[in-house]
């Protein structure tokens, strides 16, 4: 039997919907859990804002709970992971000077077009690795130099939103590569700053920190810090990352044949790669670049996905079908007929997917009829969700050095669903294998805790104490034979349909 006597870790995942927060033991299990909601404020369509007070209020709500009824002294060390594109404007003293600027927040979709009228989207891909797309946080800087002068003058740096809790949590300000990746400014062959493509449009290269490796310590809990959250003032701050790649880093996402994937309110793929591809046709795909830094070691990453997943089941359980529970939902589907008696649904909520990507919503459902009922649309809205996820893995395959799909490690909250499971499983013809992980972004976060810490005296050790093997499904046979030809339907069909919905 386990111990839990020894030190833990505690992770910080900064996510879309959630801040949550774990103590781990070496071996990954979960002994404390705390989540909070994260607030999001809107001025206008396209803007989505946190105050910065109110997440580090969350935040630290989050750590309280999740050590609660543990021994706090026990806590070697703390990381934070967070989505890609949330960022905000600092001071000299680290004070926020903007909101802190959600994720999707789309307010940088005038600077992407001018970014890609003068640079051309082919060639801001080759240099950083990522489809010019309105979230990319420099769009959201450059939109600050236009409309908010005054804070960009007064600034000192534009940090992530890991970064930030970090800083809150230290009193150091520090950045690392895997989300400096989701800026659009990180030369992804490099792996450092383009300064001379920031300074061409207008941007100061200084406002962008210095990069140091995930894992890399920073100090310990500063005392207010250490009040506020429950945090002993001797465990020591650690450089964490972006959510994608520590959660990915849990699920054994860069090894060769394996494809990290997690369902939560969106859905994120990451393949390994062997090396930066300045190819136009992996960007036109929506193929993102990405790497994470560890113990001196590089590792390179494709990452693709779906913006609206579990969001988009979410809003039809909640809006469409007057709240009614996802258990019920799932085995109404359950009895449904493979192909959704011809219904499909175009699951771009909030933006389209590449090719043709739209920078506005675009979701549809078609085939619909008298009789079709809730059911009906929720195995549809699962269909589609399958084979998006499948058309995603298809584009990244095609990047040179990355080799087919052997087996699909699956973490987030709609690892629970064995309806949708049981249907990827089939559309992608591979098993897919559930990682027991309270939280990977979290736990992943932890492991740098570790590193940081001491903890762990390298990666490869605090990847082998894991215990987080769970539960299998293999793909269908049946099914598999059913949806082959359905996703040939669909990947016909989506393009149409999406086109329904260009700006005329």
């Amino acid at each position: 039997m386990a111990r839990d006597d020894g030190p833990l870790l505690v992770g910080l995942d900064c996510g879309t919907s959630r801040i949550k927060a774990g103590a781990y033991a070496r071996d990954g299990r979960c002994l404390g859990f705390g989540a909070e909601a994260v607030p999001v404020r809107s001025d206008g369509p396209d803007r989505a804002t946190h105050d910065p007070d109110e997440l580090w209020t969350a935040a630290a709500g989050a750590i309280r709970a999740a050590l609660a009824g543990l021994d706090a002294d026990r806590v070697a060390g703390v990381a934070c992971a967070s989505v890609g594109e949330a960022a905000l404007l600092v001071d000299r003293a680290g004070a926020p000077l903007t909101p802190i600027f959600a994720w999707f927040d789309r307010r940088g979709a005038e600077t992407c077009r001018s970014w890609i009228e003068a640079e051309g989207a082919g060639r801001l891909y080759a240099r950083t690795g990522q489809p010019p797309e309105p979230i990319l946080s420099a769009y959201k800087l450059d939109w600050l130099r236009r409309h908010e002068a005054a804070a960009c003058r007064a600034a000192a740096a534009f940090v992530s939103l890991a970064d930030y809790m970090a800083f809150r949590l230290s009193g150091v300000m520090a950045a690392e590569p895997s989300l400096a990746v989701r800026s659009g400014v990180l030369d992804i062959a490099t792996g450092r700053f383009a300064d001379d493509l920031i300074a061409a449009r207008g941007l100061d290269p200084g406002l962008f920190l210095p990069l140091q490796p995930s894992g890399t310590p920073l100090g310990p809990v500063r005392p207010q810090a250490a009040a506020e959250t429950g945090l002993p003032r001797t465990a020591l701050v650690s450089i964490g990352g972006y959510d994608q790649a520590l959660g990915a880093l849990v699920c054994g996402g860069f090894e060769p044949g394996t494809l990290a994937v997690t369902l939560g309110s969106t859905e994120a793929q990451v393949l390994p790669a062997g090396r930066a591809v300045p190819s136009p046709a992996l960007g036109a795909a929506g193929v993102c670049q990405c790497l994470l830094a560890v113990e001196g070691t590089t590792r390179r990453f494709l990452l693709k996905g779906i913006y609206t997943a579990g969001s988009a089941l979410e809003w039809l359980r909640t809006d469409l079908f007057g709240g009614v529970t996802a258990e019920t939902l799932i085995a109404e589907a359950a009895a449904v007929p493979p192909g959704s008696h011809g219904v499909g649904f175009l699951p771009h909520l909030l933006i389209g997917d590449a090719p043709g990507a739209r920078l506005r919503p675009n979701g549809a459902f078609w085939g619909l009829g008298l009789g079709t009922g809730r059911a009906t649309l929720y195995r549809a809205a699962l269909e589609a969700l399958a084979y998006e996820g499948r058309l995603c893995t298809e584009a990244m395959i095609a990047a040179p050095d990355s080799g087919p799909v052997e087996r699909i490690r699956a973490v987030g909250g709609e690892t629970s669903n064995p309806l949708r499971l049981a249907i990827k499983a089939a559309v992608s013809a591979a098993p897919v294998e559930i990682v027991a992980a309270r939280n990977a972004s979290g736990l992943g976060a932890a492991l740098m805790a570790g590193l940081g810490a001491g903890v762990h005296r390298s990666l490869a050790e605090a990847r082998a104490a894991l215990r987080l093997d769970g539960a299998v499904v293999l793909p269908d046979p049946a099914l598999v034979a059913f949806y082959r030809p359905a996703l040939a339907a669909y990947r016909r069909a989506a393009p149409l349909v999406a086109a329904l919905g260009a700006p005329r």
